[in-house]
């Protein structure tokens, strides 16, 4: 299944401890943090907190989210940190992308705000199109990102919002992984005008 919880990981049970703290403040400082989104995907803010494996002036807004990437454990290797808020009604279905990633990455999905009309879409090998969804107060992985998938919510009000983090675990990752993370990163986000 492409996306699963993840209950056997402490320090993603500890970061959605976090979540109702970490939700306050990314909506306390929206009108200071500098917003990036997916190319071509309006309704779909992000909020980068660390990119290429650097953290960056939104985490400083962020302070909980900030300390518990530079307190994580020894073996995970953070490379991405982003908040995602796909804003209810205005994203369409549809926009259908992969991220060809190293096998080696993790991609964890960590709600704040769940929704109930906004799903993934994953393209499962064998299987075709399986549709997925997210509930508060739990951490998810995404198994596959180099699969087709498309976020869709276009029938409700309310925002979703998750922590997307992107980490290795156990070894660090090589400069050709980071690169080719960072690459497809590059390619798929854009800024925000203010």
């Amino acid at each position: 299944m492409p996306l699963t919880k993840v209950t056997n990981k402490a320090y993603l049970a500890n970061l959605v401890s976090l979540a109702p703290t970490i939700l306050a403040e990314y909506k306390a400082t929206l009108e200071t943090t500098a917003r990036s989104k997916p190319k071509d995907a309006d309704g779909w803010k992000l909020v980068e907190i660390m990119r290429n494996k650097n953290l960056l002036p939104n985490a400083e807004q962020i302070p909980t989210l900030k300390t518990f990437i530079e307190n994580l454990p020894d073996n995970v290797y953070p490379v991405m940190v982003t908040i995602s808020a796909s804003e209810g009604t205005v994203l369409q279905d549809k926009l259908i992308h992969n991220e060809p990633y190293p096998n080696s990455l993790h991609r964890y999905h960590i709600t704040l705000q769940a929704c109930d009309y906004a799903f993934i879409h994953i393209q499962e090998d064998n299987i075709g199109w399986q549709t997925y969804t997210w509930e508060n107060g739990f951490a998810y992985e995404f198994e596959n990102p180099q699969n087709n998938h498309y976020i869709s919510h276009n029938t409700a009000s309310d925002d979703r919002i998750i922590i997307m983090l992107d980490v290795f675990e156990d070894i660090e990752p090589t400069l050709k992984e980071t690169s080719t993370h960072e690459s497809i990163i590059q390619e798929w986000i854009i800024n925000v005008p203010s």
